[in-house]
């Protein structure tokens, strides 16, 4: 008998038997119970033993993958390394550009500014000149209005001389 216990060995095991031993029916079915354990620890342990040997291929084909990942993924460093220098070659480009054309707008609303500045100056120019022409057209108008009122006076005041003169010399008349 080897050391390696098996399923077989269990079955074929027979006992020497003596008077007040075991009771036989017993110890048949612990010994078909351990067999069927034993059996099924048995098939477990070549199907792990299968299941090492499949994850022992595929950590050899992972092992390869990773290698050539690894050389990918530098590859792929070393291209990304020159798209981000170019990209940034071209970012300072572009913001040289928009800093000149930024300057260039600058200088043209600050001339902008001093011509709206220019103009504001002679529009408050033009207001004084109208205002003052208003005013002394007003004080025109506001004169000949005075005038008008006084002439107005003077006619009312003729009239009424007239008016209270007129029926005294229609009596001495008559």
């Amino acid at each position: 008998m080897s050391d390696k216990l098996t399923p077989l060995d269990i079955q074929n095991k027979e006992f020497k038997r003596r008077m007040k031993g075991y009771d036989a029916a017993d110890v048949d079915a612990f010994m078909l119970q351990v067999r069927e354990t034993l059996e099924t620890l048995y098939r477990d342990n070549e199907s792990m033993e299968q299941d090492n040997r499949n994850l022992r291929d595929r950590l050899s084909d992972f092992e390869r993958l990773e290698v050539t990942l690894r050389d990918t993924l530098t590859t792929a460093q070393k291209v990304s390394d020159s798209i981000r220098d170019n990209a940034q070659k071209e970012a300072d480009a572009i913001v040289a550009q928009a800093e000149m054309e930024g300057e260039r707008r600058l200088r043209s609303l600050d001339q902008r500014k001093v011509e709206l500045i220019a103009q504001i100056h002679e529009l408050k120019r033009e207001r004084v000149q109208f205002e003052t022409r208003l005013k002394s057209l007003i004080e025109v108008h506001q004169r000949l209005l005075e005038a008008f009122a006084e002439e107005e006076e003077r006619i009312d005041k003729v009239e009424e001389t007239l008016s209270f003169s007129a029926p005294t010399e229609r009596a001495s008349g008559e």
